[in-house]
């Protein structure tokens, strides 16, 4: 009970209120004075062993009270590693996103350049069959096939032929005539224009004359 009772005074007691008047600091005092009269009448072993309790107890709580001072200092520092570590994760993230920004604007402009790419190779390949077909202007047989007939697969452009040769039979005006054709028309204009200036001089004999 008086070792209870020193441990209480050298720890406790000291961090009492003020509010707990004169008379318990009188009360703790005259128990203090009792524990010590009673502690110089045991052996030097026992006051050793009660010297090394207290100082062992006395140093767990100095470092305790140390740990609870230096605890606003570790919270502070801790919070100081979050917000660093959470800005280190915002910038990582910005970087990832202006990441990903730049690779889909590089693949629209892949896709961009790949289409006009197409398309110039579709124009060619339409151009070169409409000169074989004899098209009067390839431009305008381009524009007159329908889409999604040509399509490009590797270096190819597969099914211009095919849609120029429908093109030509269903729109066979567009075609520029061969020699054949060009005879035939003339031959017929001229004898149409011949048997016209035939009828004209006739009509201009008289009629006796013609009798």
């Amino acid at each position: 009970m008086f070792i209870r009772n020193r441990f209480m005074f050298d720890e406790g007691a000291a961090g009492g209120s003020a509010e707990d008047g004169a008379d318990e600091k009188k009360a703790n005092d005259e128990t203090k004075t009792e524990f010590l009269v009673w502690l110089a009448t045991q052996p030097a072993d026992v006051q050793t062993k009660y010297e090394e309790h207290i100082g062992g107890l006395t140093s767990a709580l100095k470092k305790e009270r140390a740990a609870a001072k230096s605890l606003p200092m570790l919270e502070k520092e801790l919070k100081e590693f979050k917000a660093k570590e959470e800005k280190a994760r915002k910038e990582q993230m910005t970087k990832e996103e202006s990441l990903t920004t730049d690779l889909v604007q590089s693949q629209a402009i892949r896709d961009q350049l790949k289409a006009e790419n197409d398309q110039l190779r579709i124009s060619n390949a339409v151009e070169r069959e409409a000169a074989k077909l004899r098209f009067t202007d390839p431009v305008d047989a381009l524009q007159l096939l329908p889409k999604g007939s040509l399509k490009v697969e590797g270096d190819e452009v597969v099914g211009a032929a095919e849609a120029l040769k429908a093109l030509a039979k269903a729109k066979p005006y567009l075609l520029i005539p061969d020699d054949t054709e060009k005879k035939k028309a003339i031959g017929s204009k001229t004898g149409k224009s011949d048997l016209s200036n035939a009828e004209k001089s006739m009509s201009s004999v008289p009629v006796r004359a013609r009798l």
